[in-house]
């Protein structure tokens, strides 16, 4: 999604839908202008599309939603699809779900560390860590990017809250994305980030990090199943989850 020249409340909604999962990047369909409270419905009609193109395929499915900075915190994995079923059902429930920074991918400065830290990931899976941010010091506003930075192997980053709409001194996301992390999470209402902490260390008990997105569905699966304290907090986290193997070069559309 790229945000509209025009008007805040609309965006200029691109997809892709990856027919053979041997093609990367696949076409890109055509665009459409969409109210940013429309975007559930234009999504839903997508994805139902996709599944009916897909009708004979058997693999396994995720969803991820390129969204630019100011969208990033939307609960886009709650969002339903089957409107026009009369019973939606949350998207969650059927796939992973992962937002995507559309900032990293416009900025190529940007993705010589992220290829080099998902690089040693993929060698070393076991050996990613995650960290978890802590309160902002206005004193030292590049506290959380040297941290990231003294430490490749860090590859998941807790943020303390969701991204404000536009970055400031200090800024975590960013931080976190110019130190090239593939994973970063928060809790959309500012909730303990040791809290979503600890439930990333359940989520990554069997699977490790390389699995966190299918881990979180999974819970998100469990969640409707049967009421976890734990689960139930994951509701209300956003997973960042970035592969620079899988960029989409938006030059051409970026104006």
């Amino acid at each position: 999604m790229l945000p509209d020249g025009v008007s805040r409340d609309q965006v200029l909604l691109f997809h892709w839908r990856q027919d053979d999962p041997e093609v990367w990047p696949p076409a890109c369909g055509e665009p459409v202008t969409v109210a940013v409270d429309q975007l559930e419905q234009h999504v839903d009609d997508l994805v139902v599309g996709a599944e009916i193109a897909w009708e004979r395929h058997d693999g396994p499915v995720t969803v991820e939603l390129l969204l630019p900075r100011a969208l990033l915190n939307l609960p886009v994995h709650a969002w339903q699809k089957e409107h026009r079923s009369g019973d939606p059902r949350p998207l969650s429930l059927d796939y992973p779900v992962v937002v995507r920074s559309l900032e990293r991918m416009m900025s190529r400065q940007w993705h010589r560390a992220w290829k080099t830290r998902w690089t040693a990931f993929a060698a070393d899976p076991a050996g990613g860590r995650v960290h978890v941010a802590q309160p902002p010091d206005p004193d030292r506003p590049h506290l959380l990017g040297a941290v990231l930075q003294d430490d490749p192997a860090v590859v998941t980053v807790v943020l303390t809250g969701p991204p404000p709409v536009r970055p400031d001194r200090g800024d975590e996301l960013l931080a976190a994305l110019r130190s090239g992390l593939p994973a970063v999470l928060w809790h959309r209402n500012g909730a303990d980030p040791k809290t979503v902490g600890d439930l990333v260390s359940g989520l990554i008990e069997d699977g490790g990090l390389m699995a966190l997105p299918e881990s979180t569905h999974k819970a998100r699966r469990r969640n409707h199943q049967s009421t976890n304290v734990l689960y139930t907090a994951l509701e209300d986290v956003v997973l960042l989850w970035d592969d620079p193997g899988r960029v989409i070069h938006l030059d051409e559309w970026a104006g």
